[in-house]
């Protein structure tokens, strides 16, 4: 629910800016391409806004993009591919009507799973068991 709160705020804003896919960034990069890259990753939490605006991809970029793609369920190795600049370029609409669908799938199940549970994400490679005893 947080999650579907902090979308609605972003997408209320007007989003997030498309990074441009031109090519393959890194830490160690410096490159005109990496503003628009930490401005989304301010946007979606990712990057902190003490890390500034620049064309430098540091260690702080570095850790953000590995954060964003252990949330996106894609590897995590910190380097701006083919699959990261897909999900980083989803619009914050299509992110937060995804949101509230698994929400809602979420609610819908709840009543259903008893008291001990397991929950597989599949596309993050995460189990997590629950007891609620």
């Amino acid at each position: 629910e947080q999650a579907v709160a902090q979308y609605q705020n972003i997408a209320g804003q007007g989003g997030w800016v498309e990074v441009p896919a031109t090519k393959k960034l890194q830490l160690g990069v410096d490159d005109p391409d990496v503003v628009p890259l930490r401005k989304r990753l301010m946007v979606s939490g990712d990057l902190s806004q003490s890390a500034g605006i620049s064309t430098a991809f540091d260690s702080y970029v570095d850790s953000a993009v590995k954060r964003f793609q252990l949330r996106h369920g894609l590897p995590a190795d910190g380097s701006m591919g083919k699959y990261t600049y897909a999900a980083m370029n989803v619009s914050a609409q299509i992110r937060l009507g995804q949101l509230q669908t698994n929400l809602q799938r979420l609610r819908e199940k709840a009543g259903t799973l008893g008291s001990r549970y397991v929950l597989v994400d599949i596309p993050a490679a995460q189990v997590e068991a629950v007891e609620n005893d």
